[in-house]
């Protein structure tokens, strides 16, 4: 799990100071791709499906993350974007 979490804690300081970043110079984020080493859930996961295989980091999606919707509330719409907007 250090693996994971280590990942998972610089990625949200970097998203941190891009939106501090942003908010200083009234500019809209462009949210980064963000990559997990272990997926999630909303039930009961132990870091992996059953039998998964794919080991290393994948591209995971922004919830996995970010609780959106205190981004939306925090920020609204007009301070981020996702990258692939």
């Amino acid at each position: 799990l250090d693996p994971h979490f280590e990942a998972v804690h610089l990625q949200l300081s970097q998203l941190r100071d891009g939106l501090a970043l942003a908010t200083a110079l009234n500019r809209t984020l462009i949210m980064p791709k963000f990559y997990c080493i272990l997926d999630n859930s909303w039930y009961a996961l132990m870091g992996a499906w059953p039998g998964w295989r794919f080991k290393g980091p994948f591209h995971c999606p922004m919830d996995h993350l970010v609780n959106v919707d205190s981004m939306l509330r925090e920020f609204g719409l007009d301070r981020y974007r996702e990258y692939s907007f």
